[in-house]
């Protein structure tokens, strides 16, 4: 288990009192992509992408994906605002790792959702507003990814059971935070409704 008690010091004193923006791979990044640009310049957010490099250089980025950041180019890898997972890369001191098993949603088929894992840190560090773009959900018929490098062949003929589990972890996330964060989607989302 890595010890990431410096590395939530370190996130959470460059994330105090800010609002968070989480950039997920979903198709609407594309669609909307002008709308969540302009919220991104009229706002002071905190800007997350998950396991993926944003267009954003100011961004941090969430990897909990080893394939995805194991093909990054060696200089993207050292790039100081990565939140690396200890099951993509054990802590070596110049990296801020966080525990994977403290992020993980346990008793699911799909526990290790990079999102989800994302927010259960923002939970953990005190983060009081979330706003998600690009949480689409998956569809079996449409592009689901901002583009084909994101296609995951695991989740070929399962998107009703991953959707179906992301949905039961929006839910206990969202009951379990209420009244402690604040958590709205930027772009359209099949878990919007488990806001109310």
């Amino acid at each position: 288990m890595a010890d990431d008690e410096e590395s939530l010091k370190k996130i959470s004193e460059e994330m105090h009192g800010k609002a968070v923006l989480v950039l997920v791979p979903g198709h609407t990044l594309t669609e909307y992509k002008e709308e969540i640009s302009r919220y991104i310049q009229e706002k002071n957010i905190v800007v997350i992408s998950v396991n993926y490099v944003p267009d954003d250089e100011r961004a941090y980025i969430f990897w909990g994906n080893k394939r995805r950041y194991d093909a990054l180019p060696d200089k993207q890898k050292q790039y100081p605002r990565n939140i690396i997972c200890s099951n993509v890369r054990k802590q070596d001191g110049s990296q801020c790792v966080v525990n994977y098993f403290g992020l993980i949603n346990q008793g699911y088929r799909y526990f290790d959702n990079s999102t989800m894992m994302l927010l259960n840190l923002l939970a953990k560090i005190g983060i009081s507003k979330i706003v998600l773009a690009g949480f689409d959900g998956f569809a079996q018929k449409t592009g689901n990814f901002m583009d084909d490098s994101f296609s995951d062949e695991r989740l070929m003929g399962e998107y009703d059971v991953v959707n179906a589990e992301l949905e039961q972890m929006m839910m206990a996330f969202i009951a379990s935070n209420r009244g402690k964060i604040d958590v709205s989607f930027l772009t359209p989302s099949r878990f919007e409704k488990y806001l109310g």
